[in-house]
């Protein structure tokens, strides 16, 4: 595991650190350096808070892709809430050397739950959206991933029934 940031948008009842102003962050040096001194990682999750929120996250999977020759799996969450951000950056890691890249979309409910739980209005629709386009780049493998809480507990049918309703051909096995 690598977490790159602290830094969340979203305000979820689930997580809380968007509480917490994130300090002592690896620099974008530091990380790449940590990248060029490893080069026999095989399998990496990357994660945050909210990866994308980094300016440099591209420019980070890029080193990581071109640098660990090994590298069989690379997963990385998201919130989903950056789509173009989010998708740029897949399609560039679709067309690296990483013979399995990963990329958990998280939705936590149906509309109304999901921004509930999540404390961001529109945030469903934003992770559908991101969900859909990752979808359609071949060399992505794109799931949904779901925090159970006591928010949600008993609603897992109807989120993956709501989620469906917007991305067709989702199977169950594409619910994490």
């Amino acid at each position: 595991n690598l977490a790159l940031t602290y830094w969340c948008q979203y305000k979820c009842k689930t997580c809380n650190i968007w509480r917490r102003r994130p300090t002592d962050e690896l620099t974008t040096p530091e990380i790449l350096t940590f990248v060029r001194k490893n080069p026999h990682v095989s399998w990496l999750d990357v994660t945050g808070g909210e990866i994308f929120l980094r300016d440099d996250i591209g420019d980070i999977f890029d080193a990581i892709a071109e640098s660990w020759r090994e590298l069989f799996l690379l997963h990385f969450p998201t919130n989903g809430f950056l789509t173009s951000r989010i998708v740029t950056v897949a399609e560039r890691l679709a067309k690296s050397r990483v013979p399995q890249v990963i990329v958990t979309v998280s939705i936590d409910g149906d509309q109304a739950l999901n921004d509930d739980i999540r404390g961001i209005t529109g945030g469903f629709e934003r992770q559908v959206e991101t969900l859909n386009r990752l979808r359609q780049i071949d060399g992505i493998r794109t799931v949904v991933g779901m925090t159970l809480s006591r928010f949600n507990v008993g609603q897992i049918e109807r989120t993956f029934e709501a989620v469906r309703a917007e991305c067709p051909g989702l199977e169950m096995s594409d619910f994490h």
